[in-house]
């Protein structure tokens, strides 16, 4: 079995990213199951420090994304995107707890909220993530925002919460990102965009019970799973041995699955 842990849904600026779709490319690479999060809870354009025109309430956009993961039969489980820059936490520790079955962990993605991962807003999602014990998903890359020595910060003041470094730092070598992994028992990292002699380079130095195996689907639309091929042959090549950590029983282990 193959676990995605990082898909997307929704609509928000360029991305129209269909439930349908998802679900087609999915069976068609042999996914079985998923952890997806929505597009629109995005605060922040990408190119300048300006909010998006269209602003979703976090607690709606991932109110919707539950129903569509709810209708999916057990195929897709539901990572609460947060708006830390412009919303509260209020509201979310109830919506989880009521929800648990289907809601496995939080997102933050730094670049679109413009939020450096030192920023106290954190703190109330950091402080339901631990009380619900949920997996943090981050957006990691080559910035000020969220470099993985950021990430790694965060996880050493926060040791009760795990975190999932998301493309091992995007727009970079992948090296600091896979020395900071293995300096925290509580930190794991994603094949996001990862080239696949990286990912086994953090398999070897910090041990296959680290990484877990996400795609971003489905951002570059039918060509989504293209990227990913010698990780998934490697997996069916050996699908009893250290690929099978990371393409399903990590996941499952993390996220409850």
């Amino acid at each position: 079995m193959i676990i995605d842990t990082h898909l997307h849904l929704g609509k928000q600026g360029p991305f129209r990213l269909e439930y349908d779709k998802l679900l087609r490319q999915m069976k068609r690479n042999g996914i079985r199951k998923g952890i997806v999060s929505t597009v629109a809870c995005a605060e922040y354009r990408p190119d300048v420090n300006q909010l998006l025109p269209e602003q979703y309430d976090q607690l709606e956009a991932n109110r919707e994304l539950l129903e569509q993961c709810r209708g999916s039969n057990g195929r897709l489980y539901l990572s609460f995107w947060c708006k830390p820059a412009t919303e509260p936490a209020d509201g979310i520790y109830d919506f989880v707890r009521e929800n648990r079955e289907l809601v496995k962990g939080l997102k933050f993605h730094p670049f679109y909220s413009r939020m450096p991962l030192e920023d106290p807003r954190y703190e109330p999602y950091l402080d339901i993530a631990r009380e619900l014990k949920l997996p943090v998903s981050v957006h990691t890359a080559a910035d000020d925002l969220s470099s993985p020595e950021q990430l790694l910060a965060m996880a050493k003041r926060h040791r009760e919460v795990d975190f999932i470094m998301v493309h091992l730092g995007l727009c970079s070598d992948n090296e600091a990102a896979i020395t900071c992994l293995a300096q925290a028992d509580n930190l794991y990292g994603d094949t996001t965009w990862v080239p696949i002699e990286k990912v086994r380079k953090a398999m070897k130095l910090c041990g296959s019970e680290k990484l877990l195996f996400g795609s971003d689907a489905p951002i570059d639309a039918e060509k989504s799973y293209d990227f990913y091929r010698p990780m998934l042959r490697s997996y069916r090549l050996c699908p009893w041995g250290a690929w099978a950590d990371v393409m399903c029983r990590n996941a499952r282990r993390l996220f409850d699955l």
